[in-house]
């Protein structure tokens, strides 16, 4: 296949720039702890959901927890909701640790310390009865969003690794990866197995063309 010579710059310029990351948390298969890192990562406008991809997956998800939980909600039940979102926003899930402890930190420090808070469609009540009460809010966030493992597995829903080429190199095992989300965005990254349930992501390449991710994926894996 012959690779556009302005796709082979696009590339070559993408893995100079590649970041890395690393996971911190025990993982058997690396391919598949990345998803939802990626999913929240990687959104874009979505012609599927007319709007951003991540938001519409998030709202879609907790807003179905939250109406099976209570069916007309009062001021400061709807804020569970509110925090429960932006609290998912500023989620890390280049790891796996436990909910109840992130949505702590994330009331203490935004609201209890007012070190900084979004507070968005919150009123002054709702605030100061967050800081008077705060394991209150914690424990129905909580509840809201379920579990770790259950919010990155609805996540990982909508990402599909569809091409994974595995290799060894310095006896590590590396694996060069195409991913579609929802197949309207497509990622290219390549994993490094550390061993023990850690590894290493390095982005290499994201497009809205099927087309160009190809000739892309082409390229690195063929040369």
């Amino acid at each position: 296949m012959k690779i556009n010579p302005k796709t082979m710059t696009i590339v070559l310029v993408a893995m100079c720039l590649a970041l890395i990351g690393a996971s911190c948390i025990n993982s058997n298969d690396p391919v598949e702890f990345w998803k939802p890192y990626l999913v929240k990562k990687y959104s874009y406008h979505s012609d599927k959901y007319e709007g951003n991809s991540y938001d519409h997956i998030r709202d879609a998800y907790l807003e179905k927890r939250f109406n099976s939980m209570i069916q007309e909600p009062n001021e400061y039940q709807s804020a569970y909701l509110i925090l429960a979102k932006e609290l998912c926003d500023n989620l890390d899930l280049s790891n796996a640790d436990e909910l109840r402890p992130r949505a702590e930190r994330f009331i203490q420090d935004r609201y209890v310390n007012n070190q900084s808070y979004y507070g968005r469609d919150l009123s002054n009540e709702i605030i100061a009865n967050i800081k008077s009460h705060p394991e209150l809010y914690v424990e129905n966030i909580c509840k809201i969003i379920g579990s770790m493992t259950e919010y990155r597995a609805e996540l990982s829903k909508h990402i599909t690794a569809k091409k994974v080429e595995k290799e060894s190199e310095g006896g590590y095992n590396r694996y060069n990866v195409l991913y579609s989300i929802d197949d309207e965005n497509f990622v290219i990254v390549c994993i490094t197995d550390k061993g023990d349930g850690m590894s290493e992501i390095q982005f290499v390449s994201n497009e809205r063309s099927i087309n160009t991710i190809l000739d892309q994926w082409s390229y690195i894996i063929n040369g």
